[in-house]
Parts: C-alpha cells; sequence; structure tokens
C-alpha cells in the first residue's frame, strides 16, 4: 500500500519510510527521498486526510505548520503528503500550558465567514451549528446520563459570531512541536473554523486542567472565560456522548465541573 503510493508519487523506488505513529485516525508515515524528509498520511475516510491538508493550505506563509505537497487518493484510500518537521515534544507541566495556548493563538489569525470542518464549510449561524451538534448528541447522551441540566443549559443560550477564526481541534502538546526555540503544530485532523475560546474549551475540559491555569491562560490570551467555560460544557456533553462505557464516569464528573465553574462565572 505504501510503496504503491509513493512510486504513484515520486515515480520511483528510491525512497525509504517508516512508521511514526503521530495522527489519529490516519495512518503516519516518514518518507526518505531525495535527502528530502515527508509525512505521508493514509486514511479510509476523507475527512481527516482532506480536513489536515487544506488546513496546512490555510496556515502557509506563517511559519507555524508543515507544508503541504499532495492530496490524492488511490484505489479506495486518501492520502496527503507534507513536509517533515523536526522537533521534540515539549513536556507537559502547568507552566508551560499558558505558553502552549499563546503560540496557539497564531492559528486563530485565519479567517473565514463560514464555520465548520474544512471539507464541508456551512453558511449556518454558530449557535445553530452548536445546537445542532449538541441535539445530535442528545439521545446517546441521554442514555448515559439521566440529568438534562447540561443540554438544556446549552441549548437555551449560545454566543453568535459572524467572524470564525481557524482552529487547531486538538491542542495539546503531543500536536506541537519544538524546534531550535520555535513552536510548530500538527495534525490537523479535527481542525475547524468557529470562536476561537471552542479551540482551548476543548483542550481545557479533555486535560482537566485546573481553574488556576484557566485564568493564566486568560490573561496571556485576552480570551473570554465566559465563552471559554461555556464551550467546556459543549466538549463534555461530546465526550460522555461518544466515550466507552468504563468512561462515562470520569467523563461525566469533569463535565459537572467545567458546568459548575460556568454557572459560577456567569
Amino acid at each position: 500500500m505504501v510503496e504503491n503510493i509513493l512510486r504513484q508519487e515520486f515515480g520511483s523506488k528510491d525512497f525509504q519510510f517508516k512508521d511514526i505513529k503521530r495522527g489519529g485516525r490516519a495512518f503516519v508515515f516518514q518518507v526518505h527521498f531525495e535527502e528530502q524528509d515527508y509525512v505521508l498520511r493514509i486514511c479510509s475516510q476523507e475527512q481527516p486526510i482532506i480536513n489536515n491538508f487544506k488546513i496546512l493550505k490555510c496556515l502557509e506563509g506563517l511559519g507555524i505548520s508543515p507544508v503541504p505537497i499532495q492530496s490524492n487518493r488511490w484505489n479506495d484510500l486518501y492520502y496527503s503528503i507534507e513536509s517533515f518537521l523536526p522537533g521534540e515534544h515539549e513536556s507537559h507541566s502547568d507552566q508551560n500550558v499558558p505558553k502552549l495556548f499563546q503560540s496557539g493563538t497564531k492559528i486563530h489569525q485565519i479567517r473565514s465567514d463560514k464555520c465548520g470542518h474544512l471539507n464541508r464549510l456551512n453558511q449556518q449561524s454558530w449557535s445553530s451549528y452548536l445546537h445542532n451538534k449538541v441535539r445530535h448528541h442528545q439521545p446517546q447522551f441521554s442514555q448515559k446520563v439521566s440529568e438534562q441540566k447540561y443540554i438544556d443549559c446549552v441549548l437555551s443560550m449560545c454566543p453568535e459570531v459572524d467572524d470564525f477564526s481557524l482552529l487547531h481541534g486538538d491542542l495539546w502538546f503531543g500536536n506541537s512541536l519544538l524546534y531550535q526555540g520555535k513552536r510548530y503544530f500538527i495534525d490537523f485532523e479535527k481542525g475547524m473554523f468557529g470562536d476561537k475560546e471552542f479551540d482551548f474549551a476543548n483542550t481545557y475540559y479533555e486535560q482537566s486542567l485546573k481553574p488556576e491555569i484557566l485564568d493564566t491562560i486568560i490573561e496571556v490570551t485576552g480570551y473570554d472565560k465566559w465563552k471559554l467555560l461555556f464551550y467546556s460544557v459543549i466538549h463534555g456533553i461530546d465526550y460522555v456522548s461518544h466515550g466507552k462505557e468504563k468512561d462515562v464516569e470520569s467523563r461525566t464528573k469533569r463535565l459537572d465541573q467545567v458546568y459548575t465553574e460556568f454557572l459560577d462565572y456567569k
């Protein structure tokens, strides 16, 4: 499979590759060809490949992400090729989290008048987009959690936005690299256009960050704490709905934490 795709792209058999296991739903390989290193992503689904590739195109020129080279299809598989970025993942620490988020604001500089994933941008309002998302999760959520206050809260309000920022979708240390004193971002499979606080809210919920760290993040970025907490509730509903049975209790507990923080701040 990999050999066939690389022969199709490079027109040669003079290449080497290895599995580097970077990326969510895609198989990811480092490829060496003619003294250059590349990243090859392969997936049976179109969305992760196209979404990541289109976001890299949006970020060209900012110098914070790989350079997109090619996106194509081989039989029933979708694939893309991008430049390989050397570097190391930064260690997880309370001190490093605000620096990561501050760097992430560079991604949010890219704007659009449409929201959603880049392979299916739409014209609906931000509130409609989010409310439809929550309603979609509601049947699964209700099977796992009897308390409906979380969904009722989200459906009763929503910030309205008409200028959307590019979001990473999974902003954390595993998706950033430090090289020669500079931070780069990789793996944009889950990226989309939306309200910038929605990006940070995903990490705040998923990584169970402390409220004190959130305050520091707000201080260094100037972002809206109310919206970030509100969006954390939405992400919590999403994670509970799609989580495995063994994770429901811990994810619901985290959801209740951010929900309480939101009510207290509101």
